[in-house]
């Protein structure tokens, strides 16, 4: 139905569906006032026809290649095989898109309709949104896993409920965990990951620069001798309890119990009031206790305000798992205790704790970081945090032993001391004070447990006996 359908078109105005449907070629579609081209292939046996002129007015040409080309209302005729393949192009570009293309004798359809790229994009615009969709929950999850981890007290930290009841403070709740400055809620001890810094207000700023509201801690807490402590750093006598005053004020205070040391039971400490902007110094790991139960001790140096804030590099041995471990701290702001990350050391090992200012402006300074280094095997810990430099005096803590649970000497390192070495201590200036006021601080002489306590100092040392 080629020629003739495009000779009847006006007869025959659904012919146009009938030649797409059997796949021949088509006739002018309804209404168009354009021109066409129709392609019949000649039956074999009969020869070329010559070039002429229908009655509509179209004209019949012969290609080169048996195919007759009618092209309606045209009236130019190229008898030139070159001239009429470019012709035939250029009219083949002027087709509608439903329209078929002459092509080797055959009728070649053309690309997918639109409709059909169109709703290709759909279905692929909707798996996208799926996918979107599926990755953002994920993300929310990760981040929603990711805050127990900075919420929660390591899992290293003893707690109360675990102690036997002859280290059990009295008054004191199971579920609290023994740090370096005492006995606080879980609530109130929160582990820091690399890369973040505790901001003066108590907040925290993330490595992408987003704050994370301050937290404030709304639970008691109690010194390793069991005394009660506000959030405020207040005890129930409305006195400070850990500033400088009430340390040195504490050496006529009892232990109780006795067999849990409160507070430090040795170390060598300098009260100023001067600014300061740096202390750091370099010891030894220990061996481990002969005798493996549960007890904790801690070494370490630092620098405490009589706000007050401590801050702490902190060398720990957990009889729990009769290892050592270290790690960066913060106590007390608003009842809050902050901890870096742990990295494990072993006996022998060398630590360098150092304790610094880091504006580096020649004033003083309120940012301040912990860094805890174990120089053998390379690995280190940061806690960023802010320090109340405006402190009226400071307390600078050259070296210190504090343990909790200890029933016996041999529950101590079989090492009997340790030295303190390099010590360094500057002011704002991060000029060195050449010799610390050291004090010997021993607050043992109430325990039941009775080992070779002593505190020797020098302006660059200090030797903890035990």
């Amino acid at each position: 139905m080629s020629t003739q359908c495009a000779e009847k078109e006006e007869q025959r105005p659904d012919c146009d569906r009938e030649a797409v449907r059997r796949r021949s070629p088509p006739c002018r579609i309804r209404g168009a006032r354009r021109r066409i081209l129709t392609i019949a292939p000649l039956r074999q046996g009969t020869s070329s026809p010559q070039p002429g002129t229908a009655k509509d007015g179209a004209i019949d040409h012969t290609h080169d290649r048996g195919t007759r080309l009618r092209i309606a209302g045209h009236h130019r005729l190229d008898t030139d095989p070159t001239a009429q393949r470019r012709r035939m192009r250029q009219r083949a570009e002027q087709v509608p898109r439903h329209s078929f293309l002459p092509h080797h004798h055959k009728a070649i359809p053309m690309k997918p309709s639109v409709r059909s790229a169109r709703s290709t994009l759909r279905r692929c615009s909707s798996t996208a949104l799926m996918l979107l969709s599926l990755l953002s929950l994920l993300g929310m999850a990760g981040a929603a896993s990711a805050a127990p981890q900075d919420g929660a007290p390591d899992a290293r930290l003893a707690r109360v409920g675990a102690m036997s009841a002859a280290h059990k403070p009295a008054g004191i709740p199971d579920d609290y965990v023994a740090t370096p400055f005492g006995y606080f809620a879980p609530a109130c001890v929160r582990q820091v990951h690399s890369g973040k810094r505790i901001l003066a207000d108590g907040s925290l700023q993330h490595v992408d620069g987003v704050r994370e509201q301050a937290q404030a801690c709304t639970q008691d807490n109690f010194t390793p001798s069991g005394a009660r402590v506000r959030p405020d750093g207040r005890g129930i006598d409305g006195q400070q309890v850990r500033s400088s005053a009430a340390l040195t004020a504490s050496r006529a205070r009892s232990a109780v119990p006795p067999p849990i040391a409160h507070d430090w039971v040795q170390s060598a400490i300098d009260v100023t009031g001067a600014k300061m902007g740096r202390i750091v110094a370099s010891w030894k790991v220990p061996q481990n206790p002969t005798d493996v139960a549960h007890q904790t001790v801690y070494f370490f140096p630092g620098m405490q305000s009589d706000d007050p804030t401590i801050l702490q590099p902190v060398l720990g041995y957990r009889g729990d798992s009769n290892t050592w471990d270290l790690s960066s701290w913060n106590c007390c702001q608003n009842g809050m205790v902050w901890s870096s990350d742990f990295i494990p050391a072993k006996a022998g090992d060398q630590i360098v704790g150092d304790t610094y200012a880091t504006c580096n402006n020649g004033r003083p300074c309120a940012n301040w970081n912990v860094d805890t280094r174990n120089v053998t095997t390379g690995k280190s810990v940061r806690l960023s945090t802010t320090y109340d430099i405006n402190s009226n005096t400071h307390l600078v803590i050259g070296g210190a032993l504090e343990v909790y649970s200890v029933d016996s000497c041999d529950q101590y390192p079989p090492d009997g001391r340790i030295t303190f070495n390099a010590i360094g201590v500057y002011d704002y200036k991060l000029g060195r004070v050449q010799s610390p006021a050291w004090v010997s601080y021993s607050d043992s002489s109430g325990l039941d447990v009775q080992c070779n306590y002593d505190v020797q100092t020098t302006s660059t040392s200090a030797t903890i006996s035990y």
